[in-house]
């Protein structure tokens, strides 16, 4: 894949299995073995703890950073965020920091 180019499935398929997948966690895999950089998905996670393992395990030994989120997308600061990044007014998103309670989280 083109470097920071963005792939959603089927568009590109060079490297992925012959079906579509029916689960997060065997997309997760899938994509953790594709060498993807990071997966960012939304919770629930997946079905079983035994699929969260796998999920885990893969990205760890493939060194892909998985992240999952909560749905805070609608919140009235990520909207705003988001409008005034469309808009060129805070420029390209490079990074993002999240606090719980203060305390910043990477």
């Amino acid at each position: 894949m083109a470097e920071g180019r963005q792939v959603r499935y089927g568009s590109d398929r060079r490297g992925l299995p012959d079906h579509r997948p029916e689960t997060r966690a065997e997309i997760t895999v899938g994509l953790a073995e594709l060498g993807v950089k990071a997966i960012f998905a939304t919770k629930p996670m997946c079905r079983t703890l035994a699929e969260a393992n796998a999920m885990i395990e893969t990205c760890a030994k493939h060194g892909v950073i998985l992240a999952m989120a909560c749905h805070l997308n609608w919140y009235s600061y990520y909207t705003t965020t988001r409008r005034l990044i469309a808009e060129g007014a805070i420029g390209p998103l490079k990074t993002t920091v999240d606090a719980i309670e203060g305390v910043p989280i990477h």
